[in-house]
C-alpha cells in the first residue's frame, strides 16, 4: 500500500473492533429472529458442497486403504477412551434402528 493510501472501512478497524461488530450484529439477528439456523441437513449438504470444492481444487485428503485404516484406527482409539459417549453413541444408534424397523413394519 502506498504512503497516501488509508485503509477503509473494516480495513481500518482492529480485529477487537471486528469482533464487537460482529458480535453485535449476530445479536441483532437472534433478536429479530432472521438468524441462519443449521439444521442437520443443511450442514451435510453444505459439508458435501465444501468436500467437492476441495476435490475440484486438489486440496481434498486422498485416503488409501492403508492409510484410511490407520486414520480409523487412531480416530477410534481416541473416542473410545470416553466409555459415556461411547455408551450414548450406542443408545443413539439402537434407538435409531429400532424406529427405521418400526417404520419398515408399517408401511
Amino acid at each position: 500500500m502506498s504512503t497516501n493510501q488509508r485503509k477503509r472501512g473494516f480495513a481500518a478497524l482492529t480485529p477487537e473492533q471486528r469482533r464487537e461488530l460482529g458480535r453485535l450484529g449476530g445479536i441483532s439477528v437472534h433478536r429479530r429472529g432472521v438468524a441462519y439456523r443449521f439444521t442437520s441437513d443443511s450442514a451435510r449438504l453444505a459439508g458435501r458442497k465444501g468436500g467437492k470444492a476441495a476435490q475440484a481444487r486438489g486440496a481434498a485428503t486422498h485416503f488409501t486403504s492403508d492409510s484410511g485404516r490407520e486414520a480409523g484406527r487412531r480416530g477410534g482409539a481416541a473416542v473410545s477412551i470416553d466409555r459415556a459417549h461411547m455408551a450414548e453413541i450406542g443408545r443413539k444408534g439402537a434407538l435409531s434402528r429400532l424406529a427405521r424397523n418400526a417404520a419398515d413394519r408399517s408401511a
